[in-house]
């Protein structure tokens, strides 16, 4: 059971957003690398839900062996699945970040006294 806990909640999310890009290609390492990014993410939510907001901090994965521990960490950690996939779809399509460099081909003498 509690692999199904610890593993569910990512496939979840990824499911979403595979629904949600219907015309694009996704090949392994996309799958892979979203897969790996929601689970980290949902594991991480779920487990500070529990421990902060629940006051639960002594929850081990032993706990995942009782059916009630588990059908609550999975009904929560799968809402936190679905809306985490719906934020991240929202953000990657309203936010962008671009970076740009540009190389210094002036080397004359006056910055060498920069760093003296």
């Amino acid at each position: 059971m509690r692999y199904i806990a610890l593993f569910f909640p990512a496939i979840l999310s990824v499911g979403i957003l595979y629904k949600k890009e219907e015309g694009r290609n996704w090949n392994w390492f996309d799958y892979l690398y979203k897969y790996a990014v929601f689970l980290i993410g949902n594991v991480l939510l779920a487990e500070s839900l529990i421990s902060y907001v629940f006051k639960l901090g002594t929850v081990t994965i032993d706990a995942f062996d009782s059916f009630p521990f588990f059908t609550k960490y999975l009904f929560i950690a799968s809402v936190l699945a679905i809306v985490s996939a719906h934020v991240y779809r929202i953000m990657k399509a309203n936010i962008s970040v671009s970076l740009e460099i540009h190389k210094n081909t002036d080397h004359s003498a006056d910055t060498d006294k920069d760093f003296e």
